[in-house]
């Protein structure tokens, strides 16, 4: 059985134009609406930190804390399974500290048990932006999905960190050599996993783009050696006279790409604006799907600006979607002109950093 996870209790403090603010949303479907720069996406923001501790904006604890002030917090009250955990992030000018229950949290177990999907206007790189775009939202979903990937990662990236290194300083071959069944045996495990669920990923999004009219995008994991250990250790054999001219490792994970496209081309270059809005759209759907299904539990998910990324019907079609699933949303908009599918979800109004009321449909 999947359960849901949820925030229950959310306290804001010095982030961006939040000097200090909490919320209690519903359960269910939530809605915070205001003016632009009120500090909607910025509430997002704070929940989004809670499970993958880093901003879906792309920027540095540093750049998000309120000016004048040394730090920020974040603390949230979240429930998976009984009993319900305390996240405490306090984020410095230095960087971040995370506190689950009190205790450091280990972040490879943390991804796993607190399982978010954030979509936001700036997903539209990963249809117009290069492969390592992709990479990293293949990487975030495998996080929260697969048990042990992101124990992998972060070997295989120091691991690959170390021959770089040799290979820069042309460093004797033995040297450099000794990363390589390092390298195999980690770049197996996460090239297997990488496309085990981007065939999950891809049927996901297929299903919700038909769903919202859009003609089918085909997602294929492009790689450029079989995930296999013995076939990464031959190539990273092969290759290491080119790859010391490079000063950089060739063959590997770290170079693959998520393609996506049509019979007519690449996805970047055929695909209308508003195909790609509701593409972007559809990968998160998608990756929300894929993670319940492979973790049994239904991540949070988080909306921002959709129904203006999106034409009216397709918006409406989305949200619809959304409700009809169990599990906690929140979305963002402007207000005024509201899709008829968010009549009844649970209302909160963002004015200058504070939840100034709410109404519950």
């Amino acid at each position: 059985m999947t359960s849901a996870l949820r925030v229950k209790r959310l306290r804001v403090e010095r982030l961006r134009n939040i000097t200090r603010a909490e919320l209690e949303p519903s359960s269910g479907q939530n809605l915070l609406v205001g003016g632009n720069g009120q500090g909607k996406t910025t509430f997002l923001e704070a929940m989004y930190l809670l499970g993958a501790v880093r901003s879906f904006r792309g920027a540095r604890p540093a750049d998000i804390i309120q000016s004048g002030a040394d730090n920020a917090l974040i603390k949230g009250t979240l429930g998976v399974r009984e009993p319900d955990s305390e996240i405490i992030i306090t984020l410095s000018r230095q960087g971040r500290e995370i506190r689950t229950d009190g205790k450091k949290a280990d972040l490879a177990t943390h991804f796993r048990k607190f399982p978010i999907v954030a979509f936001h206007p700036g997903d539209l790189e990963l249809v117009f932006g290069g492969p390592a775009i992709r990479r990293r939202f293949l990487d975030r979903m495998l996080f929260q999905a697969e048990e042990g990937y992101a124990q992998w990662f972060r070997e295989y990236r120091r691991a690959l960190g170390n021959r770089n290194e040799s290979l820069k300083r042309n460093r004797p071959t033995r040297e450099i050599r000794v990363w390589d069944p390092i390298l195999a045996e980690l770049g197996a495990k996460m090239g297997n996993a990488r496309a085990r669920l981007s065939v999950l990923l891809a049927e996901a999004t297929e299903k919700i783009l038909e769903q919202l009219g859009v003609e089918p995008f085909v997602l294929k994991l492009e790689a450029n050696v079989n995930p296999e250990s013995e076939d990464i250790l031959e190539a990273l054999k092969r290759t290491i006279e080119s790859d010391r001219r490079r000063g950089r490792t060739s063959i590997g994970p770290h170079t693959d790409d998520l393609k996506i496209s049509r019979p007519s081309g690449l996805a970047k270059i055929v695909a209308s604006r508003g195909e790609a809005r509701a593409l972007t759209v559809s990968l998160r759907l998608g990756e929300r799907k894929v993670i319940a299904q492979c973790a049994h539990a239904a991540p949070l998910l988080l909306l921002d600006d959709v129904w203006a990324e999106l034409d009216r019907e397709r918006a409406e079609k989305v949200l619809t979607m959304v409700a009809s699933e169990s599990g906690q949303v929140v979305v963002t908009g402007t207000g005024g002109s509201e899709p008829a599918a968010v009549a009844g979800w649970r209302r909160f109004e963002v004015q200058g950093g504070q939840i100034s009321s709410f109404l519950e449909g």
